[in-house]
Protein backbone atom coordinates (compact mmCIF):
# COMPACT_ATOMS: atom_id res chain seq x y z
CA UNK A 1 0.00 0.00 0.00
CA UNK A 2 1.16 3.11 -0.90
CA UNK A 3 2.19 6.19 1.10
CA UNK A 4 -1.25 7.86 -0.18
CA UNK A 5 -3.05 5.92 0.46
CA UNK A 6 -2.55 5.12 4.35
CA UNK A 7 -2.68 8.98 4.86
CA UNK A 8 -5.93 8.90 3.53
CA UNK A 9 -7.28 5.71 5.33
CA UNK A 10 -6.16 7.60 8.22
CA UNK A 11 -7.63 10.73 7.66
CA UNK A 12 -10.87 8.74 7.25
CA UNK A 13 -10.85 6.91 10.22
CA UNK A 14 -9.69 9.88 12.52
CA UNK A 15 -13.09 11.37 10.59
CA UNK A 16 -15.10 8.68 11.67
CA UNK A 17 -13.78 8.41 15.44
CA UNK A 18 -14.72 12.13 15.58
CA UNK A 19 -18.18 12.07 14.33
CA UNK A 20 -19.06 8.79 16.24
CA UNK A 21 -17.56 10.23 19.73
CA UNK A 22 -14.73 7.53 19.66
CA UNK A 23 -11.75 8.75 21.40
CA UNK A 24 -8.13 7.45 20.06
CA UNK A 25 -6.84 8.17 22.96
CA UNK A 26 -4.80 5.73 25.60
CA UNK A 27 -7.60 3.33 27.30
CA UNK A 28 -8.22 5.06 30.59
CA UNK A 29 -9.90 2.11 32.21
CA UNK A 30 -9.07 1.25 36.07
CA UNK A 31 -6.55 -2.15 36.32
CA UNK A 32 -7.65 -4.16 38.92
CA UNK A 33 -5.09 -5.62 41.72
CA UNK A 34 -6.89 -8.43 43.93
CA UNK A 35 -6.13 -9.10 47.48
CA UNK A 36 -7.61 -12.21 48.92
CA UNK A 37 -7.00 -11.55 53.06
CA UNK A 38 -8.84 -12.73 56.20
CA UNK A 39 -12.27 -11.46 56.42
CA UNK A 40 -12.32 -9.49 59.80
CA UNK A 41 -9.83 -7.07 59.23
CA UNK A 42 -11.81 -5.68 56.56
CA UNK A 43 -14.93 -4.91 58.42
CA UNK A 44 -12.80 -2.40 60.52
CA UNK A 45 -9.87 0.38 60.20
CA UNK A 46 -6.43 -1.97 59.20
CA UNK A 47 -3.75 -1.62 57.50
CA UNK A 48 -5.16 -2.89 54.31
CA UNK A 49 -7.45 -0.05 53.96
CA UNK A 50 -4.83 2.70 54.55
CA UNK A 51 -2.22 0.78 52.29
CA UNK A 52 -5.00 0.78 49.36
CA UNK A 53 -5.78 4.41 50.04
CA UNK A 54 -1.66 5.27 49.52
CA UNK A 55 -1.54 2.73 46.37
CA UNK A 56 -3.94 4.24 44.60
CA UNK A 57 -3.25 7.55 44.89
CA UNK A 58 0.65 6.66 44.31
CA UNK A 59 -0.69 4.66 40.86
CA UNK A 60 -3.85 6.38 39.34
CA UNK A 61 -5.64 3.98 37.25
CA UNK A 62 -5.11 1.16 40.07
CA UNK A 63 -7.63 0.25 42.41
CA UNK A 64 -6.65 -2.79 44.85
CA UNK A 65 -9.98 -4.94 45.55
CA UNK A 66 -10.04 -6.93 48.51
CA UNK A 67 -11.71 -10.50 49.01
CA UNK A 68 -11.79 -11.21 52.72
CA UNK A 69 -12.38 -14.54 53.55
CA UNK A 70 -11.71 -17.38 56.42
CA UNK A 71 -8.57 -18.42 57.08
CA UNK A 72 -9.48 -22.02 55.97
CA UNK A 73 -11.17 -21.07 52.52
CA UNK A 74 -8.27 -18.63 51.75
CA UNK A 75 -6.01 -21.62 51.70
CA UNK A 76 -8.48 -23.91 49.75
CA UNK A 77 -8.96 -21.17 47.18
CA UNK A 78 -5.19 -20.74 46.91
CA UNK A 79 -5.22 -24.79 45.98
CA UNK A 80 -7.67 -24.51 43.62
CA UNK A 81 -6.78 -21.78 41.73
CA UNK A 82 -3.26 -23.49 40.56
CA UNK A 83 -5.85 -25.94 38.72
CA UNK A 84 -7.75 -23.26 36.99
CA UNK A 85 -9.55 -21.23 39.13
CA UNK A 86 -9.85 -17.57 40.18
CA UNK A 87 -6.37 -16.72 42.04
CA UNK A 88 -5.28 -13.39 43.52
CA UNK A 89 -2.29 -11.07 43.13
CA UNK A 90 -1.82 -10.94 46.66
CA UNK A 91 -2.91 -13.18 49.01
CA UNK A 92 -2.65 -13.29 53.00
CA UNK A 93 -0.85 -16.17 53.83
CA UNK A 94 -0.28 -18.37 57.39
CA UNK A 95 2.85 -18.82 58.34
CA UNK A 96 2.57 -22.60 58.33
CA UNK A 97 0.97 -22.65 54.51
CA UNK A 98 4.06 -20.36 53.38
CA UNK A 99 6.23 -23.89 52.37
CA UNK A 100 2.79 -25.39 50.51
CA UNK A 101 2.54 -22.30 48.61
CA UNK A 102 6.16 -22.45 47.63
CA UNK A 103 6.15 -25.85 46.53
CA UNK A 104 3.14 -26.05 44.91
CA UNK A 105 4.16 -22.73 41.96
CA UNK A 106 1.61 -20.37 44.29
CA UNK A 107 3.62 -18.06 45.87
CA UNK A 108 6.38 -16.26 43.41
CA UNK A 109 9.85 -16.14 44.73
CA UNK A 110 10.74 -12.85 46.32
CA UNK A 111 14.55 -12.91 46.25
CA UNK A 112 15.01 -10.00 44.01
CA UNK A 113 12.40 -7.70 45.91
CA UNK A 114 14.43 -8.47 49.31
CA UNK A 115 18.08 -8.02 47.66
CA UNK A 116 16.90 -4.22 46.92
CA UNK A 117 14.55 -3.28 50.10
CA UNK A 118 15.68 -1.83 53.44
CA UNK A 119 13.07 -2.55 55.03
CA UNK A 120 14.05 -6.21 55.57
CA UNK A 121 16.42 -4.12 58.16
CA UNK A 122 13.79 -3.99 60.61
CA UNK A 123 12.82 -7.36 60.82
CA UNK A 124 14.74 -9.66 63.26
CA UNK A 125 16.47 -12.51 62.17
CA UNK A 126 14.17 -15.36 63.14
CA UNK A 127 10.77 -13.61 61.00
CA UNK A 128 13.31 -12.99 58.30
CA UNK A 129 14.47 -16.65 58.13
CA UNK A 130 10.34 -17.59 58.65
CA UNK A 131 9.97 -15.66 55.17
CA UNK A 132 12.03 -18.55 53.42
CA UNK A 133 11.34 -21.70 52.00
CA UNK A 134 14.45 -23.58 50.93
CA UNK A 135 16.34 -20.54 51.53
CA UNK A 136 14.01 -18.25 49.27
CA UNK A 137 12.00 -15.36 50.36
CA UNK A 138 8.38 -16.07 49.63
CA UNK A 139 6.61 -13.92 51.58
CA UNK A 140 6.40 -10.60 53.98
CA UNK A 141 5.57 -10.34 57.53
CA UNK A 142 2.18 -8.74 58.38
CA UNK A 143 1.36 -9.26 61.48
CA UNK A 144 1.90 -12.33 64.79
CA UNK A 145 0.99 -13.00 68.26
CA UNK A 146 2.72 -14.89 70.70
CA UNK A 147 2.23 -17.26 73.68
CA UNK A 148 2.21 -15.93 77.52
CA UNK A 149 0.73 -16.78 80.90
CA UNK A 150 -2.46 -15.47 82.38
CA UNK A 151 -3.57 -15.55 85.86
CA UNK A 152 -6.54 -14.53 88.05
CA UNK A 153 -5.46 -11.37 90.54
CA UNK A 154 -8.71 -11.93 92.00
CA UNK A 155 -8.47 -15.31 93.12
CA UNK A 156 -4.69 -14.69 93.88
CA UNK A 157 -6.53 -12.10 96.04
CA UNK A 158 -8.87 -14.58 97.62
CA UNK A 159 -5.97 -16.90 97.74
CA UNK A 160 -3.35 -15.05 100.02
CA UNK A 161 -1.40 -15.04 97.46
CA UNK A 162 0.17 -11.17 95.80
CA UNK A 163 -1.61 -10.18 92.98
CA UNK A 164 0.66 -8.65 91.40
CA UNK A 165 3.51 -11.20 91.01
CA UNK A 166 3.03 -14.39 88.57
CA UNK A 167 4.95 -17.69 89.12
CA UNK A 168 7.83 -17.22 86.78
CA UNK A 169 9.18 -20.95 87.23
CA UNK A 170 7.20 -24.88 86.73
CA UNK A 171 7.37 -25.19 90.86
CA UNK A 172 5.88 -21.97 91.42
CA UNK A 173 2.73 -22.70 89.50
CA UNK A 174 2.72 -26.10 91.14
CA UNK A 175 3.27 -24.20 94.90
CA UNK A 176 0.53 -21.29 94.00
CA UNK A 177 -1.74 -23.43 92.61
CA UNK A 178 -2.12 -26.05 95.79
CA UNK A 179 -2.16 -22.54 98.05
CA UNK A 180 -5.54 -21.24 95.65
CA UNK A 181 -7.29 -24.88 95.87
CA UNK A 182 -6.32 -24.92 99.65
CA UNK A 183 -7.79 -21.44 100.23
CA UNK A 184 -10.50 -20.50 97.23
CA UNK A 185 -13.29 -23.67 97.60
CA UNK A 186 -14.54 -24.43 94.18
CA UNK A 187 -11.85 -22.81 92.23
CA UNK A 188 -8.75 -25.19 90.25
CA UNK A 189 -5.80 -23.98 90.89
CA UNK A 190 -4.02 -24.13 86.72
CA UNK A 191 -5.57 -24.43 83.74
CA UNK A 192 -3.84 -26.22 80.58
CA UNK A 193 -5.10 -26.94 77.05
CA UNK A 194 -5.12 -30.56 76.97
CA UNK A 195 -7.92 -31.57 74.42
CA UNK A 196 -7.58 -33.41 70.62
CA UNK A 197 -7.37 -29.32 69.14
CA UNK A 198 -5.14 -27.71 67.22
CA UNK A 199 -4.40 -25.24 70.00
CA UNK A 200 -3.00 -27.86 72.61
CA UNK A 201 -0.17 -28.68 70.34
CA UNK A 202 0.71 -24.43 70.18
CA UNK A 203 -0.10 -23.85 73.70
CA UNK A 204 2.76 -26.36 74.75
CA UNK A 205 5.72 -26.21 72.11
CA UNK A 206 6.85 -23.41 74.57
CA UNK A 207 7.26 -26.35 77.04
CA UNK A 208 9.59 -28.17 74.32
CA UNK A 209 11.43 -25.39 73.55
CA UNK A 210 12.39 -23.91 76.07
CA UNK A 211 14.02 -27.05 77.04
CA UNK A 212 16.45 -27.30 74.21
CA UNK A 213 13.70 -29.05 72.14
CA UNK A 214 11.95 -28.67 69.18
CA UNK A 215 9.35 -30.21 66.72
CA UNK A 216 11.35 -31.69 64.00
CA UNK A 217 15.17 -31.91 63.58
CA UNK A 218 17.66 -29.69 61.79
CA UNK A 219 16.52 -30.58 58.08
CA UNK A 220 12.86 -30.96 58.68
CA UNK A 221 12.55 -34.86 58.11
CA UNK A 222 12.28 -36.19 60.93
CA UNK A 223 10.21 -36.03 64.37
CA UNK A 224 12.11 -34.32 67.37
CA UNK A 225 9.22 -34.05 69.91
CA UNK A 226 9.90 -36.72 71.32
CA UNK A 227 12.95 -35.86 72.78
CA UNK A 228 14.01 -35.39 76.32
CA UNK A 229 12.65 -32.07 76.21
CA UNK A 230 9.38 -32.96 74.78
CA UNK A 231 9.08 -35.62 77.53
CA UNK A 232 9.36 -33.31 80.29
CA UNK A 233 6.97 -30.73 78.49
CA UNK A 234 4.11 -33.51 78.40
CA UNK A 235 4.73 -35.06 81.61
CA UNK A 236 4.93 -31.60 83.42
CA UNK A 237 0.96 -31.64 81.88
CA UNK A 238 0.56 -34.98 83.36
CA UNK A 239 2.02 -33.88 86.31
CA UNK A 240 -0.35 -30.79 87.20
CA UNK A 241 -3.35 -33.55 87.13
CA UNK A 242 -2.15 -36.68 88.32
CA UNK A 243 0.45 -35.81 90.89
CA UNK A 244 0.08 -32.08 92.05
CA UNK A 245 -3.44 -32.78 91.46
CA UNK A 246 -3.91 -28.71 90.81
CA UNK A 247 -5.21 -29.18 87.17
CA UNK A 248 -8.80 -31.42 86.50
CA UNK A 249 -8.94 -34.02 84.61
CA UNK A 250 -11.52 -32.63 82.63
CA UNK A 251 -9.47 -30.57 80.82
CA UNK A 252 -9.42 -32.97 77.95
CA UNK A 253 -12.81 -32.08 77.50
CA UNK A 254 -12.67 -27.79 76.75
CA UNK A 255 -11.38 -26.54 73.95
CA UNK A 256 -9.31 -23.69 74.01
CA UNK A 257 -11.98 -21.07 74.15
CA UNK A 258 -13.63 -22.64 77.47
CA UNK A 259 -10.10 -22.49 78.72
CA UNK A 260 -9.62 -19.38 78.89
CA UNK A 261 -13.23 -18.56 80.10
CA UNK A 262 -12.67 -20.28 83.02
CA UNK A 263 -9.30 -18.21 83.72
CA UNK A 264 -11.15 -15.14 83.26
CA UNK A 265 -14.30 -16.57 84.84
CA UNK A 266 -12.12 -17.17 88.19
CA UNK A 267 -12.79 -20.93 87.64
CA UNK A 268 -9.34 -21.66 86.99
CA UNK A 269 -6.37 -19.48 89.17
CA UNK A 270 -3.60 -19.79 86.60
CA UNK A 271 -3.07 -20.27 82.86
CA UNK A 272 0.25 -21.18 82.28
CA UNK A 273 0.18 -20.79 78.22
CA UNK A 274 -2.29 -19.42 76.09
CA UNK A 275 -2.32 -16.37 73.03
CA UNK A 276 -2.88 -13.19 73.68
CA UNK A 277 -3.85 -10.96 76.80
CA UNK A 278 -7.77 -12.02 77.46
CA UNK A 279 -8.45 -8.54 76.96
CA UNK A 280 -11.70 -8.43 74.83
CA UNK A 281 -12.68 -11.56 75.78
CA UNK A 282 -13.90 -11.14 79.23
CA UNK A 283 -17.14 -9.61 78.31
CA UNK A 284 -17.40 -8.43 82.82
CA UNK A 285 -14.59 -5.61 81.87
CA UNK A 286 -15.50 -2.15 80.21
CA UNK A 287 -12.04 -1.15 80.58
CA UNK A 288 -8.54 -1.25 80.47
CA UNK A 289 -7.54 -0.82 84.15
CA UNK A 290 -10.87 -2.88 85.42
CA UNK A 291 -8.93 -5.26 82.66
CA UNK A 292 -5.40 -5.15 84.71
CA UNK A 293 -6.94 -5.43 87.74
CA UNK A 294 -8.10 -8.46 87.49
CA UNK A 295 -5.77 -10.41 85.08
CA UNK A 296 -2.14 -10.33 84.85
CA UNK A 297 0.22 -11.28 81.88
CA UNK A 298 3.48 -12.70 82.60
CA UNK A 299 6.15 -15.31 80.29
CA UNK A 300 5.02 -18.49 80.06
CA UNK A 301 7.00 -20.48 83.17
CA UNK A 302 10.30 -21.93 83.35
CA UNK A 303 11.57 -25.51 83.89
CA UNK A 304 14.80 -25.76 85.43
CA UNK A 305 17.57 -25.17 83.62
CA UNK A 306 15.43 -24.02 81.03
CA UNK A 307 15.70 -21.00 79.10
CA UNK A 308 12.90 -17.83 78.23
CA UNK A 309 10.42 -19.44 75.11
CA UNK A 310 7.32 -18.33 73.18
CA UNK A 311 5.93 -19.15 70.22
CA UNK A 312 4.02 -17.38 67.11
CA UNK A 313 1.50 -18.07 64.53
CA UNK A 314 0.43 -15.07 62.35
CA UNK A 315 0.44 -13.66 58.31
CA UNK A 316 2.32 -12.87 55.88
CA UNK A 317 1.64 -11.26 52.45
CA UNK A 318 2.26 -13.10 49.47
CA UNK A 319 2.47 -12.12 45.20
CA UNK A 320 0.84 -15.03 42.90
CA UNK A 321 2.74 -16.48 40.16
CA UNK A 322 0.03 -15.86 37.89
CA UNK A 323 -0.37 -12.09 38.60
CA UNK A 324 0.57 -9.45 35.44
CA UNK A 325 1.31 -7.23 38.32
CA UNK A 326 3.87 -8.24 40.24
CA UNK A 327 6.00 -5.16 40.65
CA UNK A 328 2.84 -3.01 42.04
CA UNK A 329 1.92 -5.93 43.93
CA UNK A 330 5.63 -5.60 45.60
CA UNK A 331 4.60 -1.96 46.23
CA UNK A 332 1.15 -2.31 48.00
CA UNK A 333 3.20 -5.18 50.35
CA UNK A 334 5.48 -2.89 51.14
CA UNK A 335 2.97 -0.33 51.94
CA UNK A 336 0.66 -3.01 53.53
CA UNK A 337 3.35 -4.75 55.91
CA UNK A 338 4.95 -0.75 57.15
CA UNK A 339 5.01 -1.11 60.98
CA UNK A 340 3.79 2.68 61.48
CA UNK A 341 1.16 1.63 59.56
CA UNK A 342 0.23 -1.38 61.73
CA UNK A 343 0.02 0.18 65.30
CA UNK A 344 -3.56 0.99 65.46
CA UNK A 345 -4.77 -2.11 64.22
CA UNK A 346 -2.27 -4.08 66.38
CA UNK A 347 -3.86 -2.03 69.51
CA UNK A 348 -6.81 -2.30 68.29
CA UNK A 349 -6.57 -6.16 67.74
CA UNK A 350 -4.00 -7.35 69.93
CA UNK A 351 -2.04 -8.90 67.33
CA UNK A 352 1.98 -8.68 67.42
CA UNK A 353 3.82 -5.78 65.38
CA UNK A 354 6.77 -7.98 63.58
CA UNK A 355 9.27 -4.66 63.15
CA UNK A 356 11.82 -4.87 65.70
CA UNK A 357 11.44 -0.63 65.79
CA UNK A 358 7.92 -0.78 66.74
CA UNK A 359 8.72 -3.50 69.39
CA UNK A 360 11.43 -1.36 70.99
CA UNK A 361 9.55 1.62 70.66
CA UNK A 362 6.83 0.71 73.08
CA UNK A 363 8.35 -1.47 75.02
CA UNK A 364 7.60 0.07 78.17
CA UNK A 365 4.22 -0.10 76.70
CA UNK A 366 2.12 0.55 74.10
CA UNK A 367 -1.52 2.78 75.31
CA UNK A 368 -4.16 1.34 74.40
CA UNK A 369 -2.38 -2.55 74.25
CA UNK A 370 -2.58 -3.56 77.75
CA UNK A 371 0.46 -5.67 78.62
CA UNK A 372 2.12 -4.44 75.50
CA UNK A 373 5.41 -4.53 77.79
CA UNK A 374 5.28 -8.79 78.49
CA UNK A 375 4.81 -9.14 74.60
CA UNK A 376 7.97 -6.94 74.13
CA UNK A 377 9.59 -9.07 76.50
CA UNK A 378 8.53 -12.36 75.13
CA UNK A 379 9.21 -11.03 71.22
CA UNK A 380 12.55 -11.77 70.92
CA UNK A 381 12.61 -15.63 72.48
CA UNK A 382 9.71 -16.59 69.98
CA UNK A 383 10.23 -19.83 67.98
CA UNK A 384 8.03 -21.04 64.71
CA UNK A 385 5.97 -24.20 64.07
CA UNK A 386 7.92 -25.65 60.94
CA UNK A 387 6.01 -24.24 57.79
CA UNK A 388 6.26 -27.79 56.11
CA UNK A 389 3.68 -28.54 53.62
CA UNK A 390 3.33 -32.31 56.51
CA UNK A 391 2.32 -30.07 59.05
CA UNK A 392 -1.65 -30.43 59.09
CA UNK A 393 -1.17 -33.97 58.34
CA UNK A 394 1.41 -34.51 61.39
CA UNK A 395 0.14 -31.73 64.33
CA UNK A 396 -2.89 -33.97 64.98
CA UNK A 397 -0.58 -36.72 65.89
CA UNK A 398 1.31 -34.41 68.47
CA UNK A 399 -2.05 -32.68 70.07
CA UNK A 400 -3.50 -36.46 70.37
CA UNK A 401 -0.48 -37.90 72.16
CA UNK A 402 -1.05 -34.60 75.11
CA UNK A 403 -5.02 -35.63 75.05
CA UNK A 404 -3.95 -39.28 75.82
CA UNK A 405 -0.76 -38.68 77.88
CA UNK A 406 -3.00 -36.44 80.56
CA UNK A 407 -5.94 -38.39 80.00
CA UNK A 408 -3.77 -41.41 81.42
CA UNK A 409 -4.43 -43.82 78.24
CA UNK A 410 -0.96 -43.74 77.41
CA UNK A 411 2.34 -42.91 79.48
CA UNK A 412 3.83 -39.57 78.04
CA UNK A 413 6.88 -41.82 76.34
CA UNK A 414 4.11 -44.12 74.91
CA UNK A 415 1.80 -41.59 73.16
CA UNK A 416 5.02 -39.43 72.03
CA UNK A 417 6.69 -42.21 69.88
CA UNK A 418 3.65 -43.45 68.73
CA UNK A 419 3.04 -39.52 67.30
CA UNK A 420 6.76 -39.41 66.26
CA UNK A 421 6.77 -42.88 64.55
CA UNK A 422 3.44 -41.70 62.45
CA UNK A 423 5.19 -37.79 62.10
CA UNK A 424 8.08 -39.49 60.40
CA UNK A 425 5.65 -41.24 57.92
CA UNK A 426 4.03 -38.57 56.85
CA UNK A 427 7.14 -36.58 56.12
CA UNK A 428 8.54 -39.73 53.98
CA UNK A 429 5.41 -38.95 51.62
Amino acid sequence: MNRRVVVVFSLVALAAAVFTGISLARSTSTITINVWTRDYPLEQPSPYHTAAAKFEKLHPGYKIKFLGLDGSVIHQKALLSKAGGPYPDVMQTDTIWLGEMAEKGIAENLDSNFASWPGKSDYSASFLNSSKWQGHYYGVWLNTDVRVMLWNKDVFRKAGLNPDKAPATWAQVVSMGKQIQAKVPGVAGVGINAAASEDTADYWYPFLWMGGGDILNKSWTKAAFNSPAGLRAVQFYVDLVTKHKVTPKDVITQDSGSVEQSLLSGKFGILVSQSGSGYGDDKDVKSIAQFTRKIGNAPVPLCPGCRPATGSGGWLLTINTKSKYKDLDWEFIKLATDGQNNVAFNRAQATVPVHTSIINKYKNGLPGYPYFNVVAKVYPHTHFRPWVPAYSTFVPYIYTAIEKAVAGKATAKQALDDAAAKTNKALAG
